[in-house]
């Protein structure tokens, strides 16, 4: 109880959320459609916060509209590192696979003031990053979801929103 305090109090005002356009998210999804294309909607649609798209690199967009096109790795404690110089009360992830390192991610996550929620939005199957991204929420003491974009990618707006505003 004392961490989930201790991060919660960390923490600003502001809200991230740390969107994955790595390489994998140009997958096809259902009729033509790609993961990206589902992150893209679902973000279009969820609270206000600011968005850092982040694949081989991170970077600080407009709006859901300007997710770049997918390609790269997944640098996740580069984009936690981002994260970090907004001093933000909660960080959301949204990924759909693993990071390039690990441990420099659960590391990054360490100095990131503030909650981080997770959205695992891959492959049921791949158990290994939906391990690592349980640890990252429960280190960040937030929350974790998992929603395969393969099966229902209309699902990711209803978890993004709850997670940004708080709910379950």
């Amino acid at each position: 109880v004392e961490h989930y305090e201790r991060r919660r109090a960390s923490g600003g005002v502001e809200r991230i959320v740390l969107a994955d356009v790595s390489a994998s998210m140009s997958e096809a999804v259902s009729e033509g459609k790609r993961k990206i294309d589902a992150l893209r909607e679902a973000l279009a649609a969820a609270p206000a916060a600011r968005i850092l798209a982040f694949s081989s690199t991170p970077m600080p967009i407009a709006s859901a509209a300007d997710l770049p096109v997918p390609g790269g790795n997944t640098a996740l404690h580069l984009a936690l590192e981002l994260a970090a110089t907004f001093v933000p009360a909660s960080t959301l992830v949204i990924t759909d696979g693993e990071p390039d390192n690990e441990d420099s991610a659960l590391r990054s996550a360490e100095r990131l003031p503030g909650m981080i929620d997770v959205i695992y939005c891959g492959p049921e199957t791949n158990q290994r990053a939906r391990a690592f991204l349980m640890r990252l929420a429960r280190a960040g003491g937030g929350r974790y979801a998992a929603h395969d974009l393969r099966r229902s990618p209309a699902a990711l707006g209803p978890a993004i929103r709850a997670l940004l505003t708080g709910g379950t």
